[in-house]
């Protein structure tokens, strides 16, 4: 099999399955992407390519290494993140096109596009959802953000980013080139270890930042409706009191949520007047008080320290004390009423 004059870069090299025609490279760039055709830019020249693709739900992902070629692909529901991590990409599309070199950046449509690389090149796309990157988006920034009109738009058309110019924008690109292995490695044994280990969210704020110029530079409003409720924060208090029982990190709740951790601790303190570690305990110590009160049968104090997220039987005797004023044993034997007079203020974090 031919190979590149020169070692190309991709970060994926070692996970790519070599190709010896543009059939075997539509192969498995078809598994993902909806192609209109793939060849070669010179009909009798060698062909020489890496090429792989993962087709997840939320999340897609394709990579080429090779010998100059032209990609035109079909209209599909996701939209693509491009990145050139080697050679040059000409980006062609009925709106527009642009050039994009090594560690450039672009956004491709959901509708049809092409990809021209006259020279030996590297790519790779991660398609993405739009309307699960704006609802990201909108997490990451304060209360009462929504995107501009004219960047909303961009989302429906071929955008170059300004990769090369902000050092920021750079940054960002690098940091998702260096995620490329972990989710590829990830994805291969499941799915379902993205979700576990927040990496797809992570990939979607990452493109937020880099579409949403005012989310990475900090320049976003902060003014929020009072009177508009927050759906968001509903669903994270719904999955806290459904899961009051398991370890319940700020990574978590992120996920559930799409805010970041900042906006988290915004949404609690406007609402509830504390912070969301608080609240979680306030709520676990609502309920073992409930438990201990009118305990079920075979209740203990550990069982019931277990059943209200505690692993460790001591910092739940702890906590109770601290927020009632007399022991979790006391109460479940009937011998002490608890005092409220510092539920609301004495567990901090």
């Amino acid at each position: 099999m031919p190979s590149p004059p020169q070692p190309l870069n991709h970060p994926l090299w070692a996970q790519l399955s070599p190709s010896r025609t543009p059939t075997d490279s539509q192969h498995w760039l078809a598994k993902v992407l909806p192609l209109r055709r793939l060849e070669a830019i010179t009909p009798n020249s060698d062909w020489w390519h890496r090429d792989g693709g993962l087709p997840m739900v939320s999340l897609r992902l394709i990579a080429m290494v090779g010998s100059p070629f032209l990609l035109e692909s079909l209209h599909q529901s996701h939209q693509w993140l491009l990145i050139v991590h080697d050679g040059c990409l000409s980006v062609q599309h009925p709106q527009g096109s642009f050039e994009l070199g090594v560690n450039g950046s672009g956004i491709l449509p959901n509708q049809s596009w092409t990809l021209i690389a006259q020279r030996s090149s590297s790519f790779t796309a991660l398609g993405f959802d739009p309307l699960q990157l704006l609802s990201t988006a909108r997490g990451m920034a304060p209360v009462g953000w929504s995107p501009p009109p004219p960047k909303a738009s961009q989302l429906n058309t071929s955008l170059s980013l300004p990769t090369q110019e902000d050092a920021t924008c750079n940054s960002l690109v690098n940091t998702i080139s260096l995620l490329l292995p972990a989710i590829h490695h990830l994805a291969e044994l499941g799915e379902d270890f993205l979700e576990i280990f927040l990496l797809r969210e992570q990939l979607y704020r990452l493109i937020a930042a880099l579409i949403f110029a005012d989310l990475r530079n900090g320049h976003v409003s902060t003014e929020s409706n009072p009177h508009q409720p927050d759906r968001r924060l509903d669903r994270v208090l719904d999955y806290i009191n459904l899961n009051i029982d398991q370890p319940l990190s700020l990574s978590v709740l992120e996920s559930q949520s799409n805010y970041c951790r900042r906006t988290l601790h915004y949404a609690f303190q406007q609402r509830f007047g504390c912070s969301p570690k608080q609240w979680i305990r306030q709520q676990r110590m609502a309920l073992a008080l409930e438990r201990l009160k009118d305990p079920q049968r075979g209740d203990t104090v550990a069982v019931v320290a277990k059943a209200c997220g505690y692993r460790s039987l001591g910092r739940f005797s702890m906590d109770f004390q601290r927020f009632y004023g007399c022991k979790p044993s006391a109460v479940l034997r009937n011998k002490e009423e608890p005092s409220f007079s510092n539920s609301t203020t004495s567990l901090q974090p």
